[in-house]
């Protein structure tokens, strides 16, 4: 699970219309900073955490340094997710000091980013020439001798109207390409909640489909570059798990195995991202699968999964996700993009994601992909369906079960599913050596990924021996095929 401390709540010095806070902001729209109670959380956390937001720098130089000392000091590296129109060279300097991986949310140069907005044209548009000034500035930092994330920050990019409409499309393409040639190794693009408030932003099925097959094909063109929507779609296709973001981790509204929070004062929270009521709920308890709090002392919360046991029997046409052969890869998606029936209301975190055309296209895209390269994908294989009712049953019976897990159990029950890699001799499906995984170095040892895929995705950097893996399934395996490194023609 990941753990973010929000220093500042949600408390943001920008206003983006379409920003997944925006209800809990309108209640709470400013909150103060409790030193004292955060460290004290934080130095009773028993995992690594990421300063999260709203915008975490908003706090001072000094009390963002004593909260990266401590991580560092826990951890050995620090991550946390700003939006860089606040980052200037003495924060560069605590990043350098603290192994900092900092993940940038931006949607493009100049206007394609008016959607971050500041109040006026201007101090918008100021505030986005601030941004990508710090991006030079840490893909900079990255590039210096003995830097050991060897690369610079994660972007995260939210596709919409105003960057992905036709005739911006083209400027927000060769953008992708200016940071490539920069060196900006990973991106990962956000579909738009569908919150009603901010519609203008809003791009139909037709079109996002279009841009994502379009940014498909465009990735090919990268040198250095990955689109990790597509990766994690390749990995899941491929029966893995272990390293997709938390909205492939079968949440629910109230129940999330894939996030925790510190807030301002200290206080244990819960994803930020299906809270569209303005009320930030903590989980249930008294069923499902006890999962203690990694946040100072144990919460019993629970993990029933509710939501995936309902989506997988209800039928599509009423928000559903029954007989979909990307199911037990998708689980519904993130409950925070629930669908949307009546445009007077926002999602309904119980259906599946407002996004489920897209999501299936892009799914639909990387099979092909796979097949063309002799590959059969999961959805597609025969024993598909035993992996799904081993999920479900697990479910219905209040326990945990991850797709990597699932998989490997199908396999030992006489499944035709494989494990190695066996047509060149590359060694098993672990990631654990150079040619298999995304990343430059080993990969048993790291976590999974961010919680949001809204910050720094940590599971996917170079990372220190010494950083302690989540253990929900670090120790399952995988499909015989390969983890689509880009040295072979599954990924690119």
């Amino acid at each position: 699970m990941s753990i973010e401390i929000l220093p500042v709540g949600v408390t943001c010095n920008l206003r983006c219309e379409y920003c997944y806070e925006e209800a809990e902001r309108k209640v709470t729209p400013t909150v103060k900073y409790h030193r004292e109670k955060v460290l004290a959380a934080a130095s009773k956390s028993h995992g690594f955490w990421q300063l999260f937001g709203g915008e975490p720098l908003l706090i001072g130089l000094t009390e963002l340094e004593e909260l990266l000392a401590l991580g560092h000091k826990d951890f050995g590296m620090t991550g946390l997710q700003t939006n860089a129109t606040l980052i200037t060279p003495a924060h560069i300097d605590l990043f350098r000091k603290y192994n900092t991986q900092v993940g940038i949310s931006l949607d493009g140069p100049d206007d394609l980013n008016d959607s971050r907005w500041a109040g006026t044209v201007e101090a918008t548009r100021k505030a986005t020439a601030k941004t990508h000034r710090a991006i030079d500035m840490v893909i900079a930092l990255s590039n210096e001798p003995g830097a050991w994330w060897g690369h610079g920050p994660t972007l995260i990019v939210t596709l919409h109207s105003g960057n992905c409409s036709e005739d911006v499309f083209p400027r927000f393409k060769d953008w992708i390409r200016e940071i490539d040639a920069k060196g900006v190794k990973f991106i990962n693009f956000h579909y738009l909640e569908m919150d009603h408030k901010a519609s203008k932003w809003y791009l139909d099925d037709t079109r996002m489909k279009e841009v994502m097959s379009e940014l498909a094909a465009l990735e090919k063109e990268m040198v250095q570059l990955d689109f990790l929507n597509f990766d994690e779609a390749l990995d899941l296709l491929r029966g893995d798990s272990r390293k997709v973001t938390c909205v492939y981790h079968a949440c629910d509204g109230w129940s999330t195995a894939a996030v925790q929070g510190i807030g301002n004062d200290g206080s244990p929270g819960n994803c930020t991202r299906a809270v569209k009521d303005g009320i930030p709920w903590l989980p249930g308890e008294g069923f499902g699968t006890p999962a203690p709090w990694q946040i100072g002392e144990p919460f019993p919360s629970t993990r029933a999964h509710l939501r995936q046991l309902s989506l997988y029997v209800t039928p599509q046409e009423h928000g559903g996700c029954k007989d979909c052969r990307f199911f037990v890869m998708c689980t519904g998606h993130c409950p925070g993009t629930g669908h949307v029936f009546d445009e007077q209301k926002e999602g309904d975190w119980r259906l599946r994601s407002t996004h489920c055309e897209v999501l299936k296209d892009q799914f639909a895209e990387m099979e092909q992909k796979l097949l063309g390269v002799g590959e059969t994908p999961l959805s597609l294989h025969p024993d598909r369906e035993k992996v799904e009712q081993l999920m479900y049953n697990t479910w219905a019976n209040q326990g945990q079960i991850y797709l990597t897990e699932a998989v490997e159990q199908v396999r030992r029950g006489g499944s035709s599913i494989r494990l190695e890699r066996e047509s060149n001799g590359h060694g098993d499906a672990h990631g654990d050596h150079t040619d298999m995984s995304r990343e430059k170095t080993p990969t048993q040892n790291v976590p999974h990924g961010d919680a949001h895929g809204d910050h720094t995705d940590m599971g996917r950097e170079k990372t220190p021996s010494q950083y302690i893996p989540h253990g929900d399934h670090t120790n399952a395996v995988t499909l015989n095929i390969p983890h689509g490194d880009h040295t072979d023609t599954s990924s690119r």
